[in-house]
């Protein structure tokens, strides 16, 4: 803690003190004088002797003392001002001219006072981690005019735990605001990082600074210039409102026209009805009307230019969104559970994005993360699988459905290509606007770290936007942190599970023993990979813990499809069984006996994955067997668990479960999850990143912010339903009709009295809307 408050103190402080000519002393000889990154990284190690903690425990404990003295010999001893001659910078003559310059402040201090006062400043729980976001006002520094800028710095202290000639540090990762002249460069910000460590070894040489300019975010304005992607992408959006209002002004415009004709013909006035149809009634019966053929041919019986309008149209679309309407053959249950399992992500990422901004992260970590109500947050893995396992439910429930209708002939043309283009046209759209116009909307000290030119996110999609198109983004770039929409690796697994799926659907039907056999051996070999790449890389079940050897994980595991299949293959067994309509029915007695051990296994199946790394948060490690069978057996426990909650509601054993999950609630909201998945990262970063100070974490604060944000999810995602995922659904199926393809059951479009089916019957490409 010695070294924050030093450095924290010597950064802001020697900013003053150069300004005012006043120089500082040489830095410590064993300390490199430039950005030396090579040396560094070969000193610092985690690997720590006891002497050497002890040593970093009494740096630590010299806080007060630090803080009080440093400001003491900073403005009472006579430090020489050859350094400031030395040392000729645009950059601190710049910042001299703004301490000449008034200020528009209450106290009347100067432009140079006010930038310096915009920088961020160690605070309140230093020891509960305050330091790592020390943010300073963006605000006040923008407001000081454009002469001069917002950097957002990445700072490393290192932290003297074995002293020269062969020195060990400790890092520490600090994000520090300063507001500096637009005439500061990375020669400048070096410059200050090194006077800064000669001012702090000064007094006592137990750290010193380090810092990568190429990590700098620099924000120079309020405002971002329009790119040639922002245009399209505005224009885009405008065609898709305008299409909208005429689309609803036509659909208007048609039922106003067919209720005024109904009332037109029901108001015979002067005609006797008795008579009329007296009259107008043949001899012999009335003959059969002949349908007459439109003049432009089948074509034009086909395709309706009207219907393509009315496809945007809002009022048609809401009531689609709206609609409660299910089948007998629906699977309730599916809709509560994927609207809660979507909730579950929203949650988790909540927890992740706002532990970036707290005031206290050392304080989440020591005591809200070990908490046992805390298990469904920092474990809430699950709930991605909680899709897989109902997306393999849908495709096989509804896929062997419909062959069983044509007879066992496989869909093959609507089955893939109504697949591809339902997910991928609103899927395109978030990820072109996610890529383009985020910049846009907002500001704040870490912006342009989030989006816009430079921006990591930026240029992954840059460079990699083509291979979300493909949906193989979770294997190039191989790292998952390089994907452009990082959270989207799950569309890519759940479509290349959905590709793969007829290898097992197909002898299902024709011969189940074989289908089962398939469905075994992927399954065999899908928990035999992880346990090989777990064993082998020496991986942690508990990815919470900060051990070097969970790295990598996330590119080798969790994102990989052969490591996350198990769930979707419970899914696809159990659709099977619910297509064949297997269940137990003995006596009703036992019946409810038996259905009562399946809950009671289908509770522990999901305890025991949820619960299941509780200790190893709490100083309880696990061995590397216990490690690797965690890995390998938890997801499919996860999905053996729902495939029982389900199995038991859909046969009439779910009591009170069954109603909860089936309530028509969830109907409208499950509808809408596919896209809340894909936006509300979006809702959340924009949110995150135009937040000026860190917050003290509470559970308080972090149920509401939750809450917040799922509502502004599914908000956003109904903007996004209404204006272009559903009329583009329209869309495609009349381009399905228009060639001559029969839609199937699972992708009949709902909004008709006539063709309405539930979300559990949607297409499998609905499954999609229950994606983490």
């Amino acid at each position: 803690m010695a070294a924050v408050y030093r450095f924290c103190l010597a950064l802001e402080l020697y900013v003053l003190f150069l300004s005012s000519s006043v120089s500082s002393v040489k830095i410590a000889p064993w300390i490199p004088s430039r950005d030396a990154a090579e040396w560094i990284n070969s000193a610092v190690t985690a690997d720590l002797s006891d002497e050497s903690r002890r040593t970093f425990a009494v740096a630590a404990r010299k806080v007060p003392a630090a803080v009080s003295d440093g400001f003491r010999r900073l403005f009472t001893e006579d430090i020489d001002s050859a350094a400031v001659a030395a040392y000729d910078s645009r950059c601190l003559r710049d910042f001299s001219e703004l301490m000449q310059i008034p200020g528009e402040n209450l106290f009347g201090a100067s432009k140079g006072v006010e930038a310096i006062d915009a920088m961020g400043k160690p605070g309140a729980d230093l020891l509960y981690g305050g330091f790592v976001f020390m943010a300073g006002s963006f605000d006040e520094c923008m407001n000081i005019g454009e002469r001069v800028k917002f950097w957002s710095a990445p700072i490393t202290a290192y932290i003297v735990v074995k002293p020269p000639p062969n020195p060990t540090f400790v890092p520490i990762g600090i994000r520090f605001g300063m507001c500096v002249p637009v005439s500061c460069d990375s020669e400048d910000f070096q410059y200050f990082i090194n006077q800064s460590n000669a001012f702090i070894l000064k007094y006592e040489p137990t750290f010193f600074l380090g810092g990568d300019f190429s990590q700098v975010v620099e924000t120079k304005s309020r405002t971002t210039p329009l790119t040639t992607g922002a245009i399209i992408m505005i224009t885009v959006c405008c065609i898709f409102l305008a299409l909208a209002i005429f689309g609803t002004v036509a659909d208007v415009g048609v039922k106003t026209l067919k209720e005024f004709s109904k009332k037109l013909n029901s108001s015979s006035v002067n005609r006797n009805p008795a008579i009329d149809s007296e009259e107008s009634s043949p001899l012999l019966g009335r003959p059969r009307q002949r349908r007459m053929a439109h003049p432009g041919g089948v074509f034009f019986e086909t395709f309706r230019p009207l219907d393509f309008i009315t496809a945007f149209s809002v009022f048609k679309n809401v009531g689609i969104i709206l609609s409660t309407r299910q089948p007998p053959t629906a699977i309730t249950s599916l809709n509560g559970i994927r609207v809660i399992s979507m909730g579950w992500v929203i949650l988790c990422h909540t927890f992740l994005w706002c532990y970036g901004i707290t005031s206290n992260p050392l304080y989440v970590v020591s005591s809200v993360a070990p908490r046992f109500s805390a298990q469904p947050i920092v474990n809430g893995y699950f709930s991605v699988d909680s899709f897989f396992f109902l997306s393999g439910t849908l495709v096989a429930y509804l896929t062997l459905r419909e062959m069983e209708k044509k007879k066992g002939r496989f869909p093959v043309i609507t089955y893939y290509i109504h697949r591809y283009l339902r997910l991928t046209m609103v899927y395109a759209f978030v990820l072109f606007f996610w890529w383009t116009l985020t910049v846009y909307l907002g500001n704040g000290p870490e912006w342009y770290l989030l989006a816009g030119k430079g921006s990591a996110n930026y240029e992954a999609c840059n460079k990699y936007w083509w291979t979300n198109m493909l949906y193989i983004n979770n294997f190039y770039p191989w790292k998952l942190g390089d994907e452009c929409m990082g959270w989207t690796w799950y569309l890519a697994n759940d479509m290349q599970f959905f590709i793969l799926a007829p290898l097992v659907l197909i002898p299902l039907y024709f011969f189940f023993p074989i289908g089962l056999a398939i469905a075994a051996i992927m399954l065999c070999a899908t928990l035999s990979t992880n346990g090989a790449i777990a064993g082998t890389q020496k991986f942690l079940a508990n990815t919470d813990l900060p051990d070097p050897s969970n790295v990598n994980q996330s590119d080798d595991i969790y994102v990989k499809p052969y490591c996350r299949a198990a769930p979707y293959l419970v899914g696809i067994v159990l659709g099977f069984i619910l297509f064949k309509k297997v269940r137990v029915k003995i006596h009703w007695l036992l019946d409810t006996g038996i259905y009562a051990v399946i809950w009671i296994i289908a509770a522990g199946c999901c305890y025991s994955v949820v619960y299941g790394l509780y200790d190893s948060f709490n100083g309880h490690e696990l061995t590397e067997a216990q490690n690797v069978s965690y890995i390998m057996f938890s997801r499919f426990t996860w999905g053996v668990g729902l495939a029982l909650i389900v199995f038991a509601c859909h046969n009439g054993y779910g009591w009170i479960v069954n109603d909860f999950l089936s309530m028509k609630l969830w109907i409208p909201l499950s509808r809408l999850s596919y896209t809340a998945y894909l936006v509300h990262p979006i809702v959340l970063s924009v949110t995150i990143y135009t937040t000026r100070s860190t917050v003290a974490y509470t559970d308080f604060f972090i149920a509401v912010y939750a809450v917040a944000m799922v509502v502004l999810s599914f908000a956003v995602a109904g903007v996004v339903a209404v204006f272009v995922e559903f009329p583009l659904s329209s869309l495609e199926m009349a381009v399905f009709k228009l060639v001559g393809l029969k839609p199937r059951e699972s992708v009949r479009r709902m909004g008709s009295d006539q063709n309405r089916v539930s979300p559990a019957l949607n297409p499998p490409e609905d499954t999609r809307k229950v994606t983490y």
